[in-house]
């Protein structure tokens, strides 16, 4: 180890350590006259005792011998309010539709589907165009939600319709991205501007 180098006294025997018990391809031995020695020295190992991290301690796993991952021996919902349980009840009773295959089976999620499609239209978010010619369009597709309110009932089905943004391709699909997103900087800025002017 040079002795030069100036560790903290804390690091400094973890850095002796690690040079003393496995050298590195730096230090290879290129002199090959130098006698080698045969007896091999045993390598020093750390006396320091090693600590579970406190943050392990909070978890505690029990081994059961029967049932080695049953929940249902250590979790209750006993010492629940009934309006929680039935709050926790609904989550095992509905389930969200993963494709649009599966959604258009459901009166409820085709009308949610109809009522998202109809508001982008109404609030002008995109236009139907012709595709012009050697370009594929982005695809899109349905996100589903159920929203639920406080006491567990459902509120109501919730549809998106989403881009796949990750499938552009800069000066391809689009040339510049803006956020047409108020910033308090702009507002304050442009207050004191209109406070120097009168």
């Amino acid at each position: 180890m040079p002795t030069d180098v100036n560790l903290p006294s804390a690091l400094s025997v973890d850095y002796q350590e690690q040079h003393d018990a496995s050298p590195s391809s730096s230090h290879t031995n290129i002199e090959s006259n130098a006698p080698q020695d045969n007896t091999s020295t045993p390598l020093r190992r750390s006396g320091r005792v090693t600590k579970q991290p406190l943050w392990l301690t909070d978890y505690v796993v029990p081994l059961p011998a029967k049932k080695p991952h049953s929940m249902a021996n250590y979790l209750s919902y006993d010492q629940l309010s009934s309006s929680h349980k039935s709050y926790l009840g609904v989550f095992s009773v509905i389930s969200e539709p993963t494709s649009f295959y599966e959604a258009c089976k459901d009166a409820r999620w085709i009308k949610a589907m109809q009522t998202e499609i109809a508001t982008l239209q109404a609030n002008k978010t995109w236009e139907l165009v012709c595709l012009p010619p050697g370009k594929t369009p982005i695809r899109c597709r349905w996100v589903y939600k159920i929203k639920l309110k406080a006491d567990g009932e459902i509120g109501r089905f919730k549809a998106r319709l989403v881009a796949k943004g990750y499938s552009q391709k800069e000066g391809l699909d689009y040339n510049e991205t803006f956020s047409p997103v108020v910033k308090v900087a702009t507002v304050r800025t442009i207050l004191s501007l209109a406070a120097m002017q009168n």
